[in-house]
């Protein structure tokens, strides 16, 4: 029987026939669509007990008849309303739903190996353009198993179809609401369970969700937290004991040849935008890099926060993000420093339990030693001003106990001041503009910049003081000569420098967004400014080897490489997994949800440009290596 037979003898003798008719396939194929979804589990060891059952059970159902609803709206609806007695309806719904299962399908057999969904232009340019065979490679079994698949779907997709003509003959609207109803409960449900579960700090949810593609689950963390339905303390907790990860990381246990005794004190300044490391904008950070190694050339892994900031303390890149995040895995350098009885202090002004620096990165430092500055009717400045304080007053007792009995300390201050923007009413305004405060409904791409930049530069002259205090008071107390000191970004902060329109942070991974200032002073090196390529990724590798006496390969804990080797370096993987990038010396491969685009370094569009197939193989590898 040909195909249109096959359709025409099942055509509906109603609209209302034909509109159930194409509701129940949908309702079968999202069935198939959730079974077929197992498959993404077969390689990841995630706990399907208690909460982890149950939300896997309400997301792969109600996540796909989701989806299913989508494709009967798009697909059947119209042409059902309109040609209730053609088949044309009917072969439209059979080819989306028979094409949706093979997608998943395919998606459940290619995150299996690389941890990647093949519904962006992206991937699937790499699966069957010309590229393809130098990256992904598969077997003749493998694509004959394909082909069998792809055939035997097709055959469900018709028998799905035959399926739902006997229910939509034999029963009415009721039934199908009944069933629908009961699908979306479990969509919302599924939702519901990931703002509630992820903010304690379940991994098996979090692990869960990523897996399914298209799938943005609810979050409510702070509105949780804010109205006492979640103690991040306990949640906190409750991560180190059920602590577990799908990362192999660090590879090998990392052990100092000898103990280390350095001081080391990481400055973070959130949203810096480059061009304030000026001496008439920040004089005292100026002034200090003066006798300290300056990279002049450096970038963060990331143009947001959360992986900004993940990108120096675990020296991977932010596609690891979910996976660290879901298995509380703490950074690997902090871990060598308490495994060796530093001391502690880690200020910040805005919370480090969102985005979860916590559960993560100092998952493993004493909670006493962990503060933030910014409580209600508390301004930024003025949380950066007592973050400041503290400091000191961690300084002031650390060099009261006696010298011989001291231990080395470790201090993270993360100022936030830049990125905020909440100048204090009496500060000076060295540069003249009439914008008090960020003024982000006037941005446009004719806007002029100078009074938004002059704003900020106003913000970054009052944050210098700050730093200035920090590095005075490390002088006064004789403690500048002993400890090593990081100043820098956790990503930039742009101004429309390039004409595209683009203000902040987190929307490209322009040179404005990536680029920050980095400084690390060594009271044992002669003052030099490097023009190399140096990354984020590389700050963790350069601690442990040259001042913590770690003799372990780079490649055990990071994919950076020491900041004082110049070895050029030709790309760099940045972003997070809804949206990265590889920088190449002359150009931007930016990778959304669903499509890739290709600029130069000035984020001019190249349409004719073309992926760079060995680059993208190394990146692939890069963004998989550390998974078991």
């Amino acid at each position: 029987m040909k195909i249109r037979e096959f359709f025409a003898a099942r055509a509906p003798r109603s609209r209302g026939e034909a509109l159930r008719h194409g509701a129940w396939f949908f309702v079968f194929a999202a069935a198939l669509a959730a079974l077929i979804s197992l498959n993404y589990f077969r390689q990841l060891d995630i706990d399907f007990s208690g909460e982890g059952g149950v939300y896997a059970f309400c997301t792969m159902f109600g996540h796909f008849a989701m989806w299913g609803a989508v494709a009967w709206i798009a697909c059947c609806l119209p042409w059902a309303l309109a040609f209730p007695r053609r088949p044309l309806a009917a072969c439209l719904s059979v080819a989306a739903g028979t094409a949706g299962l093979i997608v998943v399908a395919l998606d459940t057999f290619v995150f299996g190996l690389y941890r990647f969904h093949v519904y962006n232009s992206f991937v699937l340019d790499l699966l069957f353009g010309g590229g393809a065979a130098g990256i992904f490679t598969f077997t003749a079994g493998q694509i004959a198993l394909m082909a069998g698949g792809a055939l035997a779907l097709v055959g469900l997709g018709l028998v799905a179809w035959s399926a739902a003509r006997f229910f939509a003959s034999r029963t009415g609207g009721k039934a199908l609401g009944a069933v629908a109803g009961t699908l979306a409960v479990l969509l919302v449900a599924s939702h519901m369970m990931h703002a509630y579960y992820s903010a304690n700090g379940s991994r098996s949810v979090y692990r869960i969700a990523e897996v399914y593609p298209g799938h943005f689950p609810l979050t409510a963390n702070r509105f949780l937290i804010r109205r006492g339905w979640v103690d991040p303390e306990k949640v906190r907790e409750k991560i180190k004991l059920n602590a577990g990860s799908s990362l192999d990381y660090p590879r090998a246990p990392l052990v100092p040849a000898e103990p280390p005794t350095k001081n080391v004190l990481v400055i973070f300044v959130d949203s810096w935008n480059f061009r304030t490391f000026a001496p008439e904008v920040m004089p005292n950070v100026c002034a200090f890099a003066k006798n300290a190694q300056v990279f002049a050339e450096h970038y963060s892994g990331d143009h947001g926060t959360r992986t900004g900031v993940m990108s120096f303390f675990h020296g991977l890149p932010g596609m690891y993000f979910g996976a660290i995040r879901d298995g509380g895995v703490s950074s690997a350098f902090v871990d060598v420093l308490l495994k060796n009885n530093y001391a502690t202090a880690v200020y910040a002004t805005a919370g480090l339990s969102n985005p979860p620096f916590t559960r993560t990165i100092f998952r493993n430092v004493p909670a006493e030693s962990i503060r933030d500055y910014l409580a209600e009717g508390v301004s930024t400045a003025e949380g950066d001003e007592r973050l400041a304080d503290a400091w000191l007053e961690f300084t002031k007792n650390h060099v009261s106990v006696p010298a011989a009995e001291r231990r080395p300390f470790f201090g993270f201050l993360f100022f936030d001041e830049l990125h905020a923007m909440t100048l204090p009413k009496d500060a000076e305004k060295k540069f003249p503009t009439d914008w008090e405060n960020p003024k982000y409904e006037l941005l446009g791409k004719n806007t002029d910049p100078t009074p938004f930049f002059n704003l900020y530069k106003n913000d970054a002259f009052w944050l210098d003081r700050q730093l200035g205090r920090v590095f005075d008071d490390l002088r006064e107390r004789g403690l500048l000569e002993n400890t090593i000191v990081i100043l820098t970004g956790d990503h930039g902060q742009e101004f429309n420098e390039d004409g595209n329109n683009t203000w902040g942070h987190g929307s490209l991974f322009s040179t404005h967004q990536l680029k920050v200032p980095f400084v690390l002073f060594d009271a044992a090196l002669p003052p030099k400014t490097h023009t190399h390529w140096t990354s984020h990724y590389d700050a963790s590798v350069t601690l442990l080897q040259n001042y913590l006496h770690v003799g372990n390969a780079p490649s055990d804990y990071s994919v950076g490489k020491n900041l004082f080797d110049e070895t050029p370096r030709e790309w760099l993987l940045v972003g997070h997994p809804e949206q990265w990038g590889v920088i190449e010396r002359d150009r931007i491969t930016h990778v959304r949800l669903g499509d890739y685009e290709i600029f130069d370094r000035d984020y001019r569009y190249l349409p004719d440009a073309k992926l760079n197939v060995p680059v993208f193989r190394a990146a692939v590898e890069q963004s998989k290596e550390f998974f078991r």
